[in-house]
């Protein structure tokens, strides 16, 4: 597995090396956290996710030499996460007590539209549609509730999808854009729990999400253990309110749940 030889042998400065890109990005998300709560500033706090994700996905891309499209499905994601940050410190700037659904809605039609590569046509728009719509009921899933356990469910979804492609043995590269959500996540524990703050972040990662499947999943030609690991992140929120525990063991138990399924489909379905 990726990583594994370097974390054995205790060779750091390779580890570092090898996952620089989406340590770097949870940095900045962090760094803008920590600046934001001590300058009280709502609209730094909003652009914190969507930074710290575009920088981690644009080491590990590269971004975009042009707004033309890029070929590679991976290198389309950094410019998702950069208009995810800058649409939540506007939409923070100009309407933050109403502007979070037209903010959602304007990001789900935009990342679909990219991720489906841009179709100017009206007959290539289904793909958009679907990928759009995806989106918006991850969002809906994973921020549900913010005041009672949404922060901690984005958490979840993105470790879960993080160590669910590790375990499924998915491209190295996918790996560490799937890590660039999870650190971004858990920099923004830091911050309040409003749904405005935790948006690009949702956004971001089922953005990669729909990018992995796209791909590297084998669906529709058949099931594979990437496209199970793209599912556990839905498995592990929907599993996680259900086992009645304290939000961190059950949240705990979902997500290694949801891992080990990822796991068996690696064994039987390669």
């Amino acid at each position: 597995m990726y990583g594994i030889k370097q974390l054995t042998s205790g060779d750091w400065p390779a580890l570092w090396m090898a996952f620089r890109a989406p340590l770097v990005g949870g940095a900045v998300a962090l760094v803008l956290a920590l600046l934001a709560r001590w300058r009280r500033s709502a609209w730094l706090l909003a652009a914190a996710g969507g930074a710290g994700v575009a920088v981690g996905w644009a080491l590990t891309a590269g971004i975009p030499a042009t707004f033309a499209p890029p070929k590679d499905m991976a290198a389309r994601l950094p410019t998702i996460a950069a208009v995810s940050g800058l649409l939540a410190l506007l939409t923070a700037l100009l309407a933050p007590q109403r502007g979070r659904w037209p903010c959602l809605i304007l990001l789900a039609a935009a990342s679909g539209w990219w991720l489906a590569g841009a179709p100017r046509a009206m007959a290539d728009l289904a793909p958009v549609v679907l990928l759009a719509g995806g989106l918006v009921v991850w969002h809906g899933l994973a921020a549900r509730h913010l005041g009672r356990g949404g922060h901690g469910r984005l958490v979840l979804a993105a470790l879960t999808f993080a160590l669910a492609l590790w375990v499924a043995h998915a491209p190295s590269a996918w790996l560490l854009l799937g890590l660039a959500p999870a650190l971004a996540s858990l920099a923004l524990l830091l911050a309040p729990a409003a749904e405005l703050v935790l948006l690009p972040v949702a956004i971001d990662l089922a953005a990669v999400m729909a990018a992995t499947l796209l791909a590297t999943g084998r669906l529709p030609r058949g099931l594979g253990a990437v496209d199970v690991a793209v599912a556990a992140p839905v498995l592990a929120v929907l599993v996680a309110p259900r086992l009645r525990l304290s939000p961190l063991l059950g949240g705990a138990l979902a997500g290694a749940i949801a891992v080990g399924a990822t796991w068996l489909a690696q064994i039987w379905l390669g």
